[in-house]
Formats: structure tokens, C-alpha cells, sequence
């Protein structure tokens, strides 16, 4: 196995993403079901804000329930 080996980090892949999504569009980026989602949503695992009956996941806890700081691996 090669010692050498250099991993590349792309920052910029958190830009990509919108300040919000949606349920479904953070689903998708988690690669987990709609009502997985929602249901992290509500337990309060995925940090979520509700405007009216919209519930919105702000891109940054996307990157904190995966345990990375500002799109940086932890």
C-alpha cells in the first residue's frame, strides 16, 4: 500500500450547495429517504428552521450532522 497517498479536499463543494434546502433537497444530499429526513428534522438531529409549514435545513447543519465545520472533514 502506498504511504503517500494525498487525499484532496474540495472546500467547495459546501458552496455548491444553497444557503436552505428543502426536506427532500437535503435528503437527497444525505442520500437517506424523505421521512428519514423529516424525521431527524424533528427529533432535533438535523438542525431545521419551520417557516409556516415549510421546514427548511440550513446548509450548515448539513455539514454539522456530518460532523464537519464550515465543508472540512472533522
Amino acid at each position: 500500500m502506498n504511504e503517500n497517498c494525498e487525499f484532496e479536499v474540495r472546500n467547495d463543494a459546501h458552496e455548491a450547495l444553497p444557503l436552505v434546502l428543502t426536506v427532500p433537497e437535503a435528503a437527497k444530499q444525505l442520500r437517506v429517504g424523505i421521512g428519514r429526513c423529516y424525521e431527524l428534522a424533528r427529533c432535533g438531529r438535523l438542525r431545521s428552521i419551520k417557516i409556516g409549514k415549510r421546514i427548511l435545513i440550513p446548509r450548515a447543519s448539513i455539514f454539522e450532522f456530518l460532523g464537519m465545520l464550515d465543508g472540512t472533514p472533522a
